[in-house]
């Protein structure tokens, strides 16, 4: 019994990590590719600051609602897995689905914040012409 719920545990935490890494390119991607935007508005005076909060905001607004919209799915997939989990296991813990859900909150804000802030710290000509 301690070696399946060891297993089943192992898993879940593999496809965590596999989902945060997934998340984190995904997200910096996207805002590798506002590179331009923040530049151009670097050159008409933004502040570093505002950018940055821009960026960040952007990147927790997309993946709030894609957290909000993964939580039924993910409700309607234990179902069918409570037969299969070891006893003892509780998967419809409110712990477990709110850090889960604020961990990949943290993950996007800093995917997003990452790029935004080399940004910030190059010449808006140099950033311009890079593009």
């Amino acid at each position: 019994m301690r070696v399946a719920a060891g297993f089943a545990g192992s898993l879940s935490g593999l496809g965590l990590l596999l989902s945060l890494a997934g998340l984190y390119s995904a997200v910096s991607y996207a805002m590798r590719r506002r590179t331009r935007e923040m530049a151009i508005r670097a050159a008409i005076g933004a502040a570093p600051s505002k950018i940055l909060w821009t960026a960040i905001r952007d990147g927790v607004t997309v993946l709030g609602i894609g957290v909000a919209a993964g939580l039924p799915l993910a409700v309607a997939a234990i179902g069918p897995l409570t037969d299969i989990l070891p006893s003892g296991l509780n998967p419809w813990s409110p712990v477990m689905f709110l850090t889960v859900g604020i961990l990949l909150l943290i993950t996007g804000a800093f995917a997003a914040w990452a790029p935004a802030r080399s940004i910030t710290g190059v010449d808006p000509s140099r950033a311009l012409r890079h593009d």
